[in-house]
């Protein structure tokens, strides 16, 4: 039964007007917009006013617009405001004890960088080949340690902690490191809002060199310049918003370890 066939049960006479709907409707608005509601008695209320109130109430029903999906990012400025507020959140971690190691994956190769330099620093390459050198102790350095020389070959150093490589001459601690003081220049500008030249490319699926999916922020390339700067191309984790370095490398941010070979 369809709902004119219904209202012509409900009703013994003719059907309500166009008009009649249209007032309806305005006081049924009316109703539900204010704070008090009065009391009518329901003896009142005949079946041509009940067969109105429906047809409205149909009528609204079908003009119900659904909730709008939930919004996914989709400027590169927002994605950036959340990859920074991602190193802040992880800024506040305890620093490293001096026997402990950072972990770096970038550019194809996994480094474990002694905390104190006082402890082996271990480069795995791309092709599983490492490169091993010895802790600054007692003024000396046992230097290409994988070659397995005997005796090894020493050389003169002064200990340079891990901490001033990540900081690369700035002031701080462990958190300003956290904070992406070990970024590219031009990833640590974007991310306080200085954006490099042009309009960036946002990609929200795309797949790195590692193949993960990842969401690609990528500012042109300048086709005059010899060698622009890759690190332009920018790729973040599509949960957490955390750097992962470029389409072509990955770039990860020095996560603490207690042994060298050990991945977090």
């Amino acid at each position: 039964m369809d709902d004119l066939a219904l209202l012509h049960d409900l009703v013994d006479g003719p059907l309500p007007t166009a008009d009649d709907l249209a007032h309806a409707r305005a006081e049924v608005v009316a109703g539900l917009t204010t704070t008090r509601r009065r009391r009518v008695p329901f003896a009142i209320i005949g079946a041509s006013a009940l067969a109105t109130a429906a047809a409205v109430i149909a009528t609204v029903t079908l003009t119900r617009v659904e909730p709008p999906a939930a919004a996914t990012p989709g400027s590169a400025a927002d994605v950036l405001s959340r990859a920074h507020a991602f190193l802040e959140s992880h800024a506040d971690a305890p620093a490293p004890r001096g026997d402990q190691y950072f972990y770096l994956h970038q550019f194809r190769r996994e480094t474990w960088m002694s905390v104190d330099d006082e402890h082996d620093t271990v480069i795995r390459l791309e092709d599983g080949t490492e490169r091993i050198t010895g802790g600054c102790v007692d003024g000396r350095r046992a230097m290409q340690l994988e070659l397995k020389a005997d005796p090894p070959w020493y050389q003169d150093c002064t200990p340079y902690p891990a901490m001033n490589h990540l900081l690369a001459g700035q002031s701080g601690g462990m958190a300003e490191v956290l904070r992406g003081s070990y970024l590219p220049q031009v990833v640590q500008r974007a991310l306080r809002g200085d954006f490099p030249a042009g309009t960036p490319e946002v990609v929200p699926d795309l797949v790195d060199a590692d193949g993960r999916h990842v969401i690609g922020v990528l500012w042109p390339l300048d086709p005059t310049r010899e060698k622009d700067d890759p690190f332009k191309r920018m790729v973040f984790d599509k949960n957490t918003y955390e750097y992962l370095g470029t389409p072509e490398a990955a770039f990860s941010r020095p996560v603490v370890v207690d042994e060298p070979r050990e991945r977090p």
